[in-house]
């Protein structure tokens, strides 16, 4: 998996994209221009799969630019999309690993998982943020008594039916330590961003594919997305 995320003017970046063609650059273009979710949830996608993304001012369709597959076991592929404003968004088995060209936006993040595959902790790279290699263990929500808000777009993705919905809140870690106190080399990273973190998974019961996700990297800032395609355009 790619561990540096660049902000490339677009047309570069899809340029380095092979499974793309001047078709999708050009409906992302119209898409965006119209600047309204109604022109999103409206547009027609021609032959290339999107990700309809909601956040708190904007809202964007980004077209899935490339596919990476790690060589760890059990790793799921990476999704690189890109926007036609310059935004660069990687998602991996639904959770965020990768964003550049919006904030406050973690820049890079490892998904660790346990033998049977089920994720257990986060690794955060946010600079922006003062976060450097940092943990976090990953809590599963028990919905029978943890209450998501439906949005508008988690709605249309619940028209999958047997919908299969997961959703993880994060602790940071925090080791105490019984050795003999050394003198400290860096200060000790601002973990208060990360008190609310919030990952929603939802996938097609037969496939197992990403059909819609909510992200909050902070307390304040959540994005919730939406995997549009010819074939399945909820």
């Amino acid at each position: 998996m790619r561990t540096v995320f660049y902000l490339l003017p677009m047309l570069v970046l899809l340029q380095a994209c092979t499974n793309l063609s001047s078709a999708a650059v050009d409906m992302v273009q119209q898409v965006y221009e119209r600047g309204n979710r109604d022109g999103l949830q409206n547009a027609p996608l021609g032959n290339f799969t999107y990700l309809e993304v909601h956040a708190p001012n904007s809202t964007a369709l980004l077209v899935l630019g490339e596919v990476d597959q790690p060589q760890a076991q059990l790793a799921s592929p990476v999704e690189t999309w890109v926007s036609a404003n310059n935004e660069i968004l990687r998602t991996q088995g639904g959770f965020v690993v990768g964003w550049a060209g919006a904030g406050p936006m973690w820049q890079q993040a490892r998904v660790v998982r346990a033998a049977n595959g089920s994720p257990q902790q986060l690794v955060v790279d946010a600079p922006s943020l003062g976060l450097h290699s940092t943990p976090l263990n990953l809590q599963p929500v028990d919905f029978v008594h943890t209450k998501v808000t439906e949005t508008q777009l988690m709605k249309r993705a619940r028209a999958v039916p047997g919908l299969v919905e997961r959703a993880w809140v994060g602790q940071p870690v925090t080791v105490a330590s019984v050795a003999e106190p050394k003198p400290a080399v860096a200060p000790a990273p601002n973990l208060k961003p990360l008190q609310g973190v919030f990952q929603m998974v939802a996938t097609h019961p037969v496939t197992g594919r990403l059909i819609y996700g909510q992200h909050c990297s902070t307390t304040t800032h959540c994005i919730e997305f939406l995997v549009r395609s010819p074939s399945q355009n909820l």
